[in-house]
């Protein structure tokens, strides 16, 4: 489940975009039990913990189509265990966003 509260300001061409992201995993993750012989999962303890991210979006638009999109994300509450195995302090991306109005 993802609860995103967001608030836009914008100045000009630029704008930006502080959001809190509440992130609770409905249920445990799986795996496969690799010391059995037959494919069988298990649950991994504590994989369904609650997670609180801050995340701000930059915006530049360019001229209403093409804008240059930047994003960074901070975990406020993180959980102890990640199945993916990352240990994320912080995420961040830049990209282009096209729209058509």
């Amino acid at each position: 489940m993802l609860l995103r509260g967001a608030y836009s300001l914008a100045f000009g061409e630029v704008s930006i975009t502080p959001q809190l992201l509440f992130i609770k995993r409905l249920s445990k993750s799986s795996i496969v039990d690799f010391n059995s012989p037959a494919e069988k999962f298990i649950e991994v303890d504590k994989s369904d913990q609650t997670q609180l991210n801050l995340l701000t979006v930059l915006e530049y638009d360019f001229d209403g189509i093409y804008s240059l999109v930047g994003e960074f994300a901070i975990p406020f509450i993180k959980r102890e265990v990640n199945v993916d195995g990352l240990k994320r302090v912080f995420s961040a991306s830049v990209g282009v966003k096209f729209s058509i109005n």
